[in-house]
């Protein structure tokens, strides 16, 4: 039986690109509190790490989007 119909994400991104800006973003985003006073594995070290994965794939959808 085949499934016929629209797909949820008809622009597929580029993979590379996503993995790149989720690591740039997390190892920016859990640096930055070391500039602050905290330790670099302390929970605010790993709080922004997982934001800045997730500002990775938003930008990764914007430098995608470019192309």
């Amino acid at each position: 039986m085949e499934r016929k119909g629209r797909r949820a994400d008809p622009v597929s991104m580029n993979k590379k690109v996503l993995w790149m800006c989720m690591a740039v973003g997390s190892t920016v985003g859990g640096y930055l509190p070391t500039f602050f006073g905290q330790g670099s594995l302390s929970l605010a070290a790993i709080v922004g790490s997982g934001l800045g994965g997730v500002a990775g794939v938003f930008a990764a959808q914007r430098i995608d989007a470019d192309f």
